[in-house]
């Protein structure tokens, strides 16, 4: 299912969409007949890879990897997504990058808070989280922005040290960002 926003489309990656990403630029460019840059991920191609396994389980469509679309450009800058479908304790966790020549323009938190809203409309998921780097940095306004509120720290294998952010169902109700 497309995630539709003020200037934004998100849409989900399946398995070919996923396929295509590998391949490079002009095969997703083809596919979804839209402008992509050289470069829409800084994470290399393990999260596509990592992504592209989870398309065996159907019960984590649309909870994985989705491509932002920019409507008046019809131009891709970025990935964003879910880490998985809820847990049984009812957290999903959202990841998100603008590529640098759309950054500082508020698509950050448009998709952030188009993931968070989308989350919360399935009944199972109870807590949105996120994780940044220990630092103070744009993804922690993006996500204060979105109502996420630090709660502590986390052990990231690759990258350490990371500070992780929750905004409950609860919390979410009661400032509705829509």
């Amino acid at each position: 299912m497309e995630i539709k926003t003020k200037r934004l489309t998100l849409i989900p990656c399946n398995k070919e969409i996923l396929e295509a990403m590998l391949i490079g630029k002009e095969a997703v460019a083809k596919l979804l007949n839209i402008e992509a840059p050289e470069l829409w991920t800084e994470f290399g191609d393990g999260p596509i890879q990592w992504a592209l396994t989870k398309t065996e389980d159907e019960s984590e469509n649309n909870w994985i990897a989705y491509l932002p679309i920019l409507n008046a450009k019809n131009m891709l800058i970025g990935t964003c997504g879910f880490k998985g479908k809820p847990t049984v304790d009812g957290v999903i966790e959202i990841g998100y990058e603008v590529i640098a020549s759309k950054r500082n323009r508020g698509f950050a938190k448009e998709i952030a808070n188009a993931l968070v809203n989308y989350g919360f409309q399935d009944s199972r998921v109870k807590i949105v989280r996120a994780h940044t780097l220990p630092v103070e940095n744009a993804s922690v306004k993006v996500l204060q922005y979105c109502g996420l509120r630090f709660i502590g720290y986390d052990l990231d294998p690759e990258e350490g040290e990371v500070w992780k952010w929750e905004l409950t169902l609860e919390e979410f109700q009661k400032n509705l960002r829509v």
